[in-house]
């Protein structure tokens, strides 16, 4: 650029004169330069005084006294990036984010999180934010899957007890003799978590009921588990209590009560039941 003659742009008052812009920045290249809004306000050193400091003011607020960034492009080297995200708050190592240390934590999870964030230039205030909204969309996941089961068990648990009706706890009883003679010494978690199951999964129920009768059935057996389970002689002895007490057994209508015909079938079905199981254990 040209030595520039200070009193082409300064009048005697100090102030700038008119065309002081294009003096200072000729040419097209200057352009953007001389139609700047900013210079346009500015008529005298005093402003210009006031502008360059009220800039560095904003500046200070903006970065809280911090240097400050300027943010990357295509053009930037690996060490100003860097510099960049060690400015706006990412921690010099990926452990500072402190996710491992969380309660309840995955460790190896947290620590890959803490990699990709770090690789990623996340600041460490928005990585604990967008942690802290990860935990909390996970536990309204979790509370409503625990939900979900819980009514799925209640389903579950009330299919079973139609289908075994008086039977139920009889069948259950064998179901948990026979875990125990066949998983609880091998393994008495999986027995304990089995046991938990078993209400809720039929065909599993039935299953676990046969054999059970079958290890009742087995000294051997009883005296391996130290229980007993539902014999064919339980079962035949439930079949008469339920003849001998419930008055819908003989009549949908029996003397004294109301017709129920739903009752005098499900007492039906139930003794009918306790005969099978009877007979086929037998």
């Amino acid at each position: 650029m040209d030595e520039l003659d200070f009193s082409e742009i300064i009048n005697g008052d100090g102030t700038f004169t008119d065309d002081w812009r294009n003096t200072v920045f000729p040419g097209d290249e200057n352009a953007a330069i001389r139609e700047n809004k900013t210079l346009g306000n500015i008529k005298d050193f005093k402003t210009l005084a006031r502008q360059v400091i009220s800039g560095e003011s904003q500046i200070g607020k903006l970065t809280g006294g911090r240097a400050f960034a300027i943010l990357p492009n295509e053009h930037s080297t690996p060490e100003e990036i860097d510099e960049f995200h060690t400015k706006i708050g990412r921690p010099k190592e990926s452990t500072e984010y402190g996710l491992q240390e969380r309660q309840g934590a995955d460790k190896e999870f947290a620590a890959h999180m803490e990699g990709v964030m770090h690789k990623a230039g996340v600041p460490k205030g928005i990585a604990e934010a967008i942690t802290a909204g990860y935990e909390e969309w996970s536990k309204k996941v979790e509370e409503a899957q625990a939900t979900e089961d819980k009514i799925a068990d209640a389903k579950a648990d009330k299919k079973i007890r139609e289908i075994m009706g008086s039977t139920y706890d009889a069948q259950l009883a064998n179901a948990n003799l026979a875990i125990d003679a066949l998983a609880a010494k091998i393994d008495p978690n999986f027995a304990a978590e089995l046991k938990k199951d078993i209400p809720f999964d039929v065909n599993a129920f039935q299953l676990f009921a046969k054999i059970g009768a079958l290890v009742a059935e087995d000294p051997g057996l009883q005296s391996s588990t130290g229980n007993v389970g539902f014999t064919p002689k339980d079962a035949l002895d439930k079949a008469n209590e339920i003849m001998q007490n419930n008055p819908y057994y003989i009549s949908p209508e029996p003397k004294g009560k109301p017709y129920n015909m739903d009752a005098h079938k499900k007492a039906l079905e139930e003794v009918q039941n306790l005969f099978n199981i009877s007979y086929s254990n037998s």
